[in-house]
């Protein structure tokens, strides 16, 4: 979740000539101002165009995760791979079978258990769904740190049904495994075939979980 600063309005005081001056630079000024913002409108129509063309086929994985830098240490580690426990609140039939599909494909890989619990104020992860509108992302992590204990993080999946009911069941499921990576602190990586790419392209192939993701995850966790 990208949350914006708002600003102030810092009053300046006016440290150029006489009003008399300015008055006479008025005109032309307000011409050169003008033919400005008109190229600057051309510019950035032309932008926007090739931005759209380019993207057309492309769909956001996720906004920019703010697990891209940590590791899970909420996760318990007392056991032979960590655990991490999750709650499921989906109202959808397809978002649901894909979430279980997406995390019994983790647990497969045996560096990662995740663990379903009924409490849901105490899961790590929160998955749940809503028709967020044209966002450009079909899913999104967003990882939440306890102010009393850095190292306390509880992570939630948002999945957005205005894209996932529109593509497979497959390609819903790699939404959600890349999620998952980053509720246990995956970053992108755009390098090479990942579940952890940081778009998508229905057109193409998607990708599920790689032996380069379960090699991040037992790098990220020290395990041997």
């Amino acid at each position: 979740m990208l949350l914006g600063i708002g600003g102030g309005l810092i009053e300046t005081p006016n440290l150029g000539h006489p009003e008399v001056e300015a008055a006479s630079h008025k005109k032309s000024t307000h011409k050169r101002a003008k033919r400005k913002t008109k190229a600057n409108k051309k510019t950035k129509k032309r932008k926007k165009t090739s931005k759209a063309k380019k993207s057309k086929n492309l769909l956001k994985v996720d906004v920019k995760s703010s697990t891209e830098n940590a590791k899970r240490k909420l996760i318990t580690q007392n056991h032979q791979v960590p655990e991490a426990t999750y709650y499921i609140a989906i109202n959808n039939d397809k978002d649901y079978q894909a979430t279980l599909a997406a995390i019994e494909a983790w647990n497969k890989t045996g560096v990662i258990k995740f663990k379903e619990t009924t409490d849901s104020k105490n899961a790590y992860v929160y998955i749940h769904n809503a028709n967020y509108g044209d966002t450009s992302w079909a899913g999104k992590e967003i990882t939440y740190t306890n102010r009393r204990n850095r190292n306390e993080h509880r992570s939630e999946i948002r999945i957005n049904d205005y894209f996932t009911q529109k593509v497979s069941n497959y390609i819903t499921m790699a939404v959600i495994e890349h999620e998952l990576g980053h509720s246990i602190g995956l970053m992108h990586i755009d390098s090479q075939p990942s579940v952890m790419n940081s778009v998508v392209d229905p057109s193409t192939t998607v990708y599920t979980i790689q032996p380069i993701d379960i090699e991040m995850v037992r790098q990220l966790y020290d395990e041997k």
